[in-house]
């Protein structure tokens, strides 16, 4: 595997400054800003590719789909954006888990001297750092063969972890 510390630092630190609307309107702007290039537009989100130094630059923004109410009352139109910040170093290689739990903390450590210390969400089959910002919810997350490094609307952010909490009650009846 292979994580760019300096580009999923610089990310954050631009999403920490970002002036979030959550509408489709930040888009340009965070192009501008990130250098990002739209590939693919549809009724799910966006498709970008990013300069990051990994063997799959990209991120996906996904729009609201109408689950979240809160957002549409706001008049807010973006969920979340995802990026991989770490990923495969060939084609013919998949990483471990313990490969991919190395790379997470790598870039976990990297984002806690860039941001401070993160909330961290944890059960039994998932593990997320999590920054609470005003205007953004930056996470990090690791997948089966990635890290992913989120901006997360905090308004989706209250309702996914209000949902989840009814999950676990309804789990506990």
């Amino acid at each position: 595997m292979y994580a760019d510390l300096d580009g999923a630092a610089a990310l954050a630190r631009i999403a920490a400054g970002f002036d979030w609307t959550w509408t489709l309107g930040d888009v340009p702007r965070l192009c501008a800003i990130t250098g990002w290039r739209i590939v693919i537009r549809d009724e799910l989100g966006i498709d970008f590719a990013t300069d990051l130094d990994i063997r799959r630059p990209r991120a996906n923004l996904f729009t609201d789909n109408g689950m979240a109410p809160e957002l549409a009352a706001a008049g807010e139109e973006i969920e979340n954006i995802s990026i991989t910040v770490a990923d495969l170093t060939a084609a013919s290689h998949s990483p471990t888990a313990a490969e991919v739990a190395e790379y997470y903390e790598l870039v976990g450590r990297r984002l806690i001297a860039e941001l401070g210390p993160p909330r961290y969400l944890v059960d039994e089959t998932d593990q997320e750092l999590v920054w609470d910002l005003s205007k953004v919810s930056i996470c990090l997350y690791p997948l089966t063969e990635s890290v992913i490094l989120g901006f997360v609307n905090p308004a989706f952010q209250k309702w996914e972890e209000k949902q989840a909490a009814l999950d676990d009650e309804w789990e506990g009846e």
